[in-house]
């Protein structure tokens, strides 16, 4: 349902200027407003660039077998790169691609790649600057142990609960082969959890290095209908899962040998989103 956007989100994946062919998978998954039509108006303009996958059943409540929407869109992706631009977001810089393909293909060990963003409040009209810097990335390559530290933990695994920012979803591009490998690797892919963007980056950076650009290529488009507001409970919780799940995976680090003000928090995030305090310990550890 993203009819007011999704024009501007096209056409932002649309003004690319590169040096290599580039194709828009656009996962249409039952709207109720005006979206799919835009989509084929789209696909018609651009067939050669343009391809809508569409299904008569809403994907999130019947999953796929290869996964809800978002799955079945990267399954259908046939690039050696994938970029990520949700419906209500968009890209401002023409290079963007261009900007990125060219990090990737200069540093064969980076597995992903982020830049600087705008964030928009559709609510209030306001626009401010996405700073990856104050959260400790600065610009440049990032060791895959540096960044999995700092975005998990801060700077060593028992310090504290870590910088905790993800990277702009819309300003996001890996290696394809490297989102099938994390998806094979990662048992936390098949789980239904709200932050898909925080288990594609942790799951990309744990194989591979990482690489900041700096420049300001798209906008984030904060609204009250999105995920992150209207299900901010479910979402803290969910980050928060993500993050002991990797603990685990890539440092090794049992339930038990977390920090206690990591625990802390998830336990009150638990909290937050309705669960009592008798039972929280118990559901995270037999979750996790």
């Amino acid at each position: 349902n993203h009819e007011p956007y999704i024009r501007q989100a096209i056409e932002g994946v649309m003004m690319q200027k590169t040096d290599f062919a580039y194709e828009l998978v656009i996962g249409e998954d039952c709207s109720t407003d005006k979206t799919r039509e835009i989509c084929f108006e789209y696909q018609k303009r651009y067939p050669d660039k343009i391809r809508v996958l569409w299904s008569e059943q809403n994907l999130y409540r019947n999953p796929h077998p290869a996964g809800a929407n978002g799955r079945r869109t990267m399954a259908h992706c046939r690039g050696e790169f994938i970029a990520f631009c949700e419906g209500d977001d968009y890209w401002i810089d023409p290079l963007k691609l261009q900007k990125q393909v060219d990090i990737m293909r200069k540093y064969p060990n980076v597995g992903f790649c982020f830049c600087g963003a705008e964030i928009y409040q559709q609510d209030t009209g306001l626009m401010s600057k996405w700073d990856s810097e104050a959260k400790g990335f600065s610009p440049g390559l990032i060791t895959s142990t540096k960044y999995m530290l700092w975005t998990m933990f801060g700077k060593s695994p028992l310090e504290g609960m870590g910088v905790e920012v993800w990277q702009m979803t819309t300003t996001f591009m890996a290696r394809r082969k490297l989102l099938e490998l994390a998806i094979k690797t990662f048992e936390i892919w098949s789980w239904r959890l709200s932050v898909a963007d925080a288990t594609t980056c942790l799951s990309c950076g744990a194989q591979g290095d990482v690489y900041y650009i700096e420049d300001v290529v798209a906008v984030y488009r904060k609204t009250s209908s999105g995920v992150t507001i209207a299900s901010a409970g479910k979402c803290d919780l969910d980050t928060l899962i993500v993050r002991i799940y990797f603990a685990k995976q890539v440092f090794k680090i049992e339930y038990e040998e977390l920090p206690d003000r990591f625990i802390d928090t998830l336990i009150n995030a638990a909290l937050r989103y309705g669960r009592s305090r008798e039972n929280a310990y118990s559901w995270q550890r037999q979750w996790l």
